[in-house]
């Protein structure tokens, strides 16, 4: 197999035969019959900054917003995050978060958007990773349960160009935040390729799916198991707990321990 050592050098593995088998799959159908889904936050930018204060999406663009209100929504995190890690939030739980959470930013200068992106900080070598992607012409596919203004903001901001981006999407009028489009919202139960339709065309033509996350929760962005090639970034400087490592390896085909992008990047050279 092609760069064999790459895998075993660079990744965690618990299965090296199972990879090797999937990847070898991959390889036979060739790189028309693959495409890429990413999670965002901790996975394509830091979830933490060196100071280790939180700089997801949310934490960046609920800077805008009233401190009282920020006290407010670190309360309703401390009520659902729970129940989430657990399990045990119900659809109708998360719609409730998410959409107060949303409605936050109503009266918000729209520029506030490409403010927040611009606090959001890169993974090294995530540019490069898009731009082979591009050259190989393989989709990729942003699902993220956060905010997709301020995704496509930071997009533009790293002349990044993914295929097409899932995540809520908020109402812009008269250079002002007005809402969020309903019929948009991704939350933490559905924010899985399936049930897209955006997707299902790229799906049918390129049943090959490589996914990219950073928790245990990404695991199920996709679904299937031997036409999918499950990539963890395990981060233990901004996002992880070193405890969880056995059941990342458990549940990926391939971790990764670092901040950096370069080894998912060279995983590109197989295809």
């Amino acid at each position: 197999m092609k760069n064999k050592s790459l895998i075993f050098n660079k990744f965690l593995v618990k299965n090296k035969k199972a990879v090797i088998e999937k990847i070898t799959s991959f390889q036979r159908q060739g790189r028309d019959k693959i495409h890429i889904v990413l999670d965002f936050d901790r996975t394509l930018v830091r979830g933490k900054n060196q100071k280790g204060k939180n700089i997801t999406v949310w934490d960046a663009i609920e800077k805008f917003v009233p401190k009282e209100l920020q006290m407010e929504s670190i309360r309703l995190y401390k009520k659902y995050r729970p129940l989430e890690i657990k399990r045990k939030l119900s659809e109708k739980q998360a719609i409730k978060w998410w959409g107060w959470n949303l409605d936050l930013f109503k009266g918000l200068k729209a520029s506030r958007i490409e403010e927040a992106s611009r606090l959001l900080q890169t993974r090294p070598f995530v540019r490069e990773f898009f731009n082979i992607c591009q050259g190989k012409n393989i989709p990729t596919i942003i699902i993220s349960a956060s905010i997709k203004n301020v995704i496509e903001s930071w997009c533009r901001k790293e002349k990044i160009q993914p295929t097409m981006v899932l995540s809520t999407e908020l109402f812009i009028s008269n250079e002002e935040i007005t809402g969020w489009k309903k019929d948009t919202l991704i939350h933490s139960l559905n924010k899985r390729e399936r049930g897209h339709r955006e997707i299902k065309k790229i799906k049918v033509a390129r049943p090959k799916t490589i996914l990219i996350g950073d928790s245990l929760d990404d695991v199920s962005m996709v679904e299937g198991k031997d036409n999918v090639i499950r990539i963890a970034i395990y981060d233990p400087n901004y996002s992880n707990d070193n405890s969880e490592l056995n059941e990342f390896m458990k549940r990926f085909d391939l971790v990764f321990i670092g901040d950096n992008f370069r080894p998912i990047m060279e995983i590109l050279d197989l295809f």
